[in-house]
């Protein structure tokens, strides 16, 4: 079954991939036409495949921007100890863009996994959550702490 799952997801994000976002109208008011047509896109592979898919709430958290200069301090660290960064945008909604909105310097750091994130198959090698630990806390030891802007 988990065969059959990761295909139809891994089918599914190539047809959104190519989703315009000129393209057809509206499933839903609320939606953009790009969410209007990944729904449809998740509809018809739930009908072809008889699956039901459960996407929960939409948070609508809005675009936050992070800390430039704290995530080149810790690619600076994660550098010094032989590694090399990739710096990277996330579309999610995450607590470090609440703390960004409140007026606190912030960033996020990324562990590389297999299965995806947020299954119940995510998995990661905790070698990676060390090199990351590690790089963190040469970081923050280098700036004498965070605080508030």
């Amino acid at each position: 079954m988990s065969d059959i799952i990761k295909d139809t997801v891994e089918r599914l994000l190539d047809r959104i991939n190519g989703i315009s976002q000129d393209g057809p109208g509206f499933t839903r008011p609320s939606y953009s036409p790009l969410e209007s047509q990944a729904h449809r896109v998740i509809e018809d592979e739930a009908i072809a495949r008889h699956v039901h898919f459960e996407l929960g709430p939409q948070s609508r958290s809005q675009p936050t921007k992070l800390s430039a200069a704290l995530g080149a301090h810790i690619c600076e660290a994660a550098r010094a100890l032989g590694h090399v960064p990739r710096r990277m945008l996330s579309g999610g909604g995450h607590d470090a863009a609440a703390f960004a909105q409140a007026g606190w310097e912030s960033v996020m750091v990324f562990l590389r996994n297999w299965n995806g994130s947020h299954n119940p198959e995510e998995a990661m090698d905790p070698a990676d959550l060390v090199v990351a630990v590690k790089a963190l806390h040469l970081a923050v030891g280098d700036m004498g702490g965070m605080s508030k802007r």
